[in-house]
């Protein structure tokens, strides 16, 4: 959900297994109750503890009735307010989309050499030539970083591994060169009019 209200209330009638705006004896009943269950001395589960942290807060909280008055006139008016708010939203999004959906709309209606000259077709080409270029420099990067590695390691470790040339630092630049290779299809040789 888009908007929230400010405090999220916990439902504390509902910790305590109650209805809404139920009375002082009934809070205190229930609180009885559900303390005896939960407590740590008599209670054999796992989360009995939390839960009786729980049970506690909810009837410290709602046994007091001046606080309990303005909780209940609370949680109603945050409850409306986030209905309010949800519509706002709602509206809001179905504005957002009837206003492209009548610029997609423009859009299907012109010629393709029209829609060429458009902002977003134009937005969109350089946003791929841009991703394509970081690929290329990927690929580029992928291709000579084993390779400066392998000049610039020292002297001890050439004369250890031989003459041969290792395989951990060949492998790389061949996938290197294929990647960059593929890229660069794909952007200047590759015409999807061929297709």
């Amino acid at each position: 959900m888009y908007f929230r209200a400010l405090t999220i209330l916990k439902d504390y009638y509902k910790i305590l297994g109650l209805e809404e705006g139920a009375g002082l004896e009934q809070i205190k009943k229930s609180y009885r109750r559900l303390a005896k269950k939960y407590h740590p001395d008599s209670a054999h589960l796992h989360s009995s503890d939390v839960r009786f942290i729980e049970v506690n807060e909810a009837y410290e909280f709602l046994a007091d009735a001046e606080r309990r008055a303005s909780y209940v006139v609370r949680r109603k008016i945050s409850e409306e307010e986030e209905i309010r708010r949800e519509a706002v939203y709602r509206k809001w999004v179905e504005q957002q989309q009837n206003l492209v959906r009548k610029r997609a709309q423009r859009h299907s209606s012109n010629s393709f050499e029209e829609f060429r000259g458009s902002k977003i077709f134009k937005t969109a080409m350089i946003v791929d030539r841009v991703y394509n270029y970081i690929f290329i420099a990927i690929g580029i990067g992928i291709t000579i970083l084993p390779v400066v590695a392998l000049l610039l390691r020292p002297e001890e470790e050439k004369m250890m591994e031989g003459a041969r040339p290792s395989w951990h630092g060949v492998f790389p630049v061949i996938l290197g060169l294929l990647f960059t290779y593929g890229i660069y299809y794909f952007l200047f040789k590759h015409d999807p009019k061929d297709e």
